[in-house]
């Protein structure tokens, strides 16, 4: 199973949380990735979790599959 992140991040965090956990799983540092901004828009992705009352967002970075649900929960699975 992935790694999951539970609680309430600050949403502008979470760009920030999914990029971090990223790249402590490819034992990187974070400038060592490529911009998640060339995957998704990260304005987009953050209005969007703002406004949902259900559901999820998915979407792949860097051979990892990235869902993000409305209760702020993270969870990111290698798709290698």
């Amino acid at each position: 199973m992935g790694d999951i992140f539970s609680g309430e991040p600050e949403y502008g965090g979470i760009v920030e949380e999914i990029v971090g956990r990223i790249a402590d799983r490819e034992s990187k540092d974070e400038a060592e990735l490529p911009p998640i901004g060339s995957t998704v828009d990260c304005d987009a992705l953050v209005c969007l979790i703002e406004s949902m009352d259900s559901g999820e967002v998915i979407f792949h970075y860097e051979g990892y599959q990235v869902t993000v649900t409305a209760d702020s929960e993270i969870a990111i699975e290698a798709t290698n």
